[in-house]
């Protein structure tokens, strides 16, 4: 399976062999997007096209997420 959103339960089962993956919407980058978007088309009446890109977490990667996901949460 893969899953969406990164969680504790996520990242365990992606550690475990469980889950493939798990699509990281990157909450950080979605959240400046809104401001600059909004800016942008109060000041310019831009409509920004969405940006976003998926981060997968994978078991290569799973640590960084974790550490990445323990840093937001003040873990």
């Amino acid at each position: 399976t893969i899953g969406w959103n990164v969680s504790k339960g996520q990242l365990d089962a992606v550690e475990e062999g469980t889950q493939v993956a798990a699509l990281d919407q990157r909450w950080g980058d979605q959240a400046a997007f809104g401001a600059t978007a909004c800016a942008d088309f109060l000041k310019n009446g831009v409509v920004r096209p969405n940006s976003q890109e998926l981060l997968p977490v994978t078991q290569e990667n799973v640590a960084e997420a974790r550490a990445d996901f323990e840093s937001i949460m003040g873990g």
